[in-house]
């Protein structure tokens, strides 16, 4: 796994109280933010209707304690930097085009209207994304690989055993293809709260070296339905388990919407 792996996960957070995950990608037209699309549009995105107004961002740092927030006011976020699928659970937005900083390996966003940082740490990266170079499309996706999934699952630990604005990172492996809905299935549990996370699958390309690629976003757990019948009363009851698969939207829906 990347060394900077605590950089790739996203938390959004909607002023009405939902949230779920994401993570950001660059190419030489700028850097974008990829979730799931249900994690910002009502009814699954048929009605196109956004979740809230405003969606803070925190972005954590290996090296710093406090995250970076960042807000976007969709009141005035051009409405043309936001784009969504009309098929699968994929949605990306446009933050801004990037900018080489003078003497550095880095870059800086020329943040479009409507996006702005409201607590910056110092020695903060700010959001780190992945380079577009690292998508994998479905077709090249191989089962059996091991896969890291990233992001905040808010649901668990209400009794404090983890810190809900921190990421959590979860290993598994690449179970299957869904071929008829072009979904990729983990062997691995997610939550609510990871929704829109990032699946990195890591690849062994010889004795000793390994390659990371992003394979796609988090979009939801496997159910495990369990039906108890009372033969004797007539009646039944059902109970709905996660069966610790989850399903992945490929990357080739990311790189259509880009």
């Amino acid at each position: 796994v990347p060394e900077n792996n605590l950089n790739y996960p996203l938390l959004l957070l909607w002023e009405t109280g939902s949230c779920g995950s994401g993570f950001c990608i660059h190419n030489t037209k700028g850097l974008f933010l990829i979730t799931a699309k249900h994690v910002l549009f009502k009814e699954q995105g048929k009605s196109g209707e956004l979740i809230g107004k405003k969606l803070k961002i925190f972005s954590y740092c290996q090296e710093v304690d406090e995250p970076q927030i960042s807000e976007i006011d969709f009141s005035i976020f051009p409405k043309e930097n936001l784009k969504k699928s009309a098929e699968h659970d994929v949605a990306i937005l446009s933050i801004g085009p990037l900018e080489p900083i003078k003497d550095s390996s880095r870059s800086k966003v020329k943040a479009v209207t409507g996006y702005k940082i409201t607590q910056h740490p110092k020695d903060h990266v700010g959001l780190y994304g992945a380079n577009e170079k690292i998508l994998r499309l479905f077709k090249d996706v191989p089962t059996g690989n091991d896969v890291v999934i990233f992001g905040y699952p808010v649901s668990l630990g209400d009794s404090g055993e983890i810190e809900p604005l921190r990421p959590l990172l979860r290993r598994g492996s690449i179970a299957g293809k869904n071929y008829i809905n072009k979904t990729i299935i983990l062997d691995c549990p997610v939550y609510q709260g990871n929704s829109g996370g990032l699946a990195l699958e890591i690849e062994q390309v010889r004795i000793g070296a390994y390659e990371a690629h992003v394979v796609g976003v988090i979009s939801k757990f496997v159910p495990f339905k369990e039906i108890l019948e009372s033969k004797h009363f007539g009646y039944k009851n059902s109970n709905v388990e996660n069966s610790g698969y989850s399903i992945v939207t490929p990357a080739d829906t990311i790189l259509e919407l880009l």
